[in-house]
């Protein structure tokens, strides 16, 4: 069995829901049929209203389909984005305008359990797919809740390892190009 055809079998055999922020983009909504269509994962797609034009194909997809705009964990995601952010100068305004946008939304779902992952970076850069993931997912309350354990989410060619360290010693985040083995790895990053 190829490396690929394996990883699809796994991945099937313990389907995931994965968030899809950017619908407006044809190749990840052909990614997406395909995905559901093998049950490789069970795909929750955001509507994009930037772009109305792809609406109806989302919707045509036969996936559950999210839409920031009237979905209640976005207020209720928004709030805990101000309350995180406002030391850094975010308004309510602004954690409710990030709120309502595809990429963003998509982490906030990943953040209230509602999705397992999200898969983005096909229209969004590396680092908007990185800043979303970080102010919404990882929390120092998520990071110190690992203590001794560690965890990996990964997004788009990086991964994220998030590591647990005694309190005392405050928590990290390491990020590294390749999986954690690489010797490309970046080391240990402070998010305080």
């Amino acid at each position: 069995m190829s490396f690929l055809a394996d990883l699809q079998t796994r991945a099937a055999a313990s389907v995931r829901r994965i968030v899809f922020p950017e619908s407006a983009d044809d190749r990840t909504r052909i990614a997406i049929g395909e995905l559901a269509r093998r049950k490789i994962v069970e795909p929750i797609v955001v509507l994009d209203h930037a772009v109305p034009s792809a609406i109806d194909a989302v919707r045509a997809l036969g996936v559950e389909v999210r839409d920031p705009a009237d979905d209640p964990v976005t207020e209720a995601a928004a709030r805990k984005l101000f309350e995180r952010r406002q030391r850094k100068g975010i308004t309510k305004e602004d954690a409710s305008a990030l709120l309502h946008t595809p990429l963003f939304f998509a982490d906030a779902l990943v953040a209230a359990g509602e999705a397992d992952g999200c898969v983005a970076g096909a229209v969004h850069t590396t680092g908007d797919v990185l800043r979303a993931a970080l102010w919404m997912v990882v929390t120092m309350s998520a990071l110190t809740q690992y203590v001794g354990a560690e965890r990996t989410a990964w997004y788009t060619s990086f991964a994220m390892t998030i590591s647990g360290v005694a309190p005392q010693e405050g928590s990290a985040l390491k990020a590294t190009r390749n999986p954690p083995s690489s010797p490309y790895s970046w080391g240990r990053r402070s998010v305080v």
